[in-house]
């Protein structure tokens, strides 16, 4: 999934790949699995949305989405649930030794535990 940052025409977006699933894991779960959480095995939640295609089926997001805004009522990433700043981390990403130079570039982030 990839949410573009700029207008048309303007090279600039964030590549979403993979997120780790906190709330609500029932439905993310029957999106994905077709199966309650608590009846998933332990490589199945390992692998719960690991890479692009598992991510955009546990979070239910089709091409219906395509071109949408992230602006509008109806569809959103996350609702924030505090006023607390995450603490933003930033690596290499990983497992991508074939892309030469960019292997080592510093787009990977994630949030601290």
């Amino acid at each position: 999934m990839n949410v573009v940052t700029e207008p048309e025409n303007t090279p600039c977006a964030v590549l979403l790949r993979a997120c780790e699933p906190i709330s609500p894991l029932e439905a993310l779960s029957q999106n994905r699995y077709k199966k309650n959480y608590t009846e998933l095995s332990s490589y199945q939640k390992k692998n719960f949305s690991n890479g692009p295609g598992k991510l955009t089926k546990a979070l239910a997001i089709t091409k219906n989405q395509n071109k949408m805004t992230l602006l509008q009522n109806d569809f959103f990433l996350f609702e924030k649930e505090n006023d607390t700043t995450p603490h933003i981390c930033v690596s290499a990403r990983i497992n991508i030794d074939y892309a030469q130079e960019y292997a080592l570039k510093p787009w990977r982030f994630f949030e601290a535990q």
